[in-house]
């Protein structure tokens, strides 16, 4: 077993998710063979080198250098090494994209050029769920709860919500005969397993080239936050329902349009 089989072992006990484990063994094998020196080797300056790379974008720069030190601490824990290479590193910033998400009126366009099926189901769970597209790929008929009408989600970094199911989202499982025993995406490939999240973008995106509505599967999510906040919700109950530990990543997340600011300012009065 090689140290990097080993590493993943280990994240996979602490319940990391599986493209966390990929995303990692690729950062990890590229940075090694990039410094040509075994795990237990390099140095500070080995990264150094490797993160000045000057075809990484801020946010790839800021991904590798964590990546690489979570791997510098296990080296450590684990005692495959006496010293830790990045003790005396910064790690370098993330650059805040602004929000995009999807045009509020091109909801309904995607989901009439989605038609009936899977897509429209993959379509309502990012934009009225808020859900990621790891999380729409292994929903599971287990998850769903009828009777309460909630949905249990399984996040990022292994953390469990139960979300109440949008009332559009409970008539189209309906409408959509989504199954009741077993995924509601089951991989044709690999029956009884869901399909990979690249499968549920590669579909959602195409039917966002099809009706011409710009940017990524993501930006439905981005959509399920700022229209919450738009039609009047409290900004802790949004930070809830996307499932943030943080809200200033909730913040994020959130478009402000010009003529919203105008229409705050305009509503601001001097009372004597």
């Amino acid at each position: 077993m090689t140290v990097l089989d080993e590493y993943e072992k280990w994240q996979r006990a602490m319940g990391r998710q599986p493209t966390t484990l990929e995303t990692t063994r690729k950062v990890i094998s590229r940075f090694l063979d990039h410094s040509a020196t075994a795990a237990t080797e390099f140095t500070t300056e080995h990264v150094v080198d490797f993160l000045a790379n000057e075809s990484f974008s801020a946010n790839t720069r800021y991904s590798y250098f964590w990546h690489l030190k979570s791997f510098s601490e296990w080296l450590v824990i684990v005692r495959k090494r006496d010293d830790f290479p990045m003790l005396h590193l910064r790690g370098p910033r993330m650059l805040r994209k602004p929000p995009r998400p999807v045009p509020g009126d091109s909801l309904p366009l995607l989901l009439k050029k989605a038609g009936n099926g899977r897509t429209r189901m993959m379509i309502l769970l990012a934009a009225l769920q808020g859900l990621r597209v790891h999380e729409v790929a292994k929903i599971h008929s287990s998850d769903i709860d009828i009777y309460d009408g909630s949905i249990e989600v399984l996040g990022k970094g292994g953390k469990v919500a139960i979300l109440p199911m949008h009332d559009e989202v409970r008539r189209a499982m309906v409408r959509e005969q989504m199954p009741r025993n077993g995924y509601w995406f089951e991989s044709t490939a690999r029956p009884g397993k869901p399909i990979q999240p690249a499968s549920v973008s590669k579909a959602v995106s195409k039917v966002m080239r099809d009706a011409e509505v710009p940017g990524t599967p993501h930006a439905l999510r981005h959509y399920f936050g700022t229209e919450l906040v738009r039609s009047g919700a409290n900004l802790r109950v949004v930070q809830e329902l996307m499932r943030h530990s943080s809200i200033a990543t909730t913040q994020g997340y959130l478009e402000v349009q010009g003529s919203e600011m105008r229409a705050a300012l305009s509503n601001l009065r001097i009372t004597a």
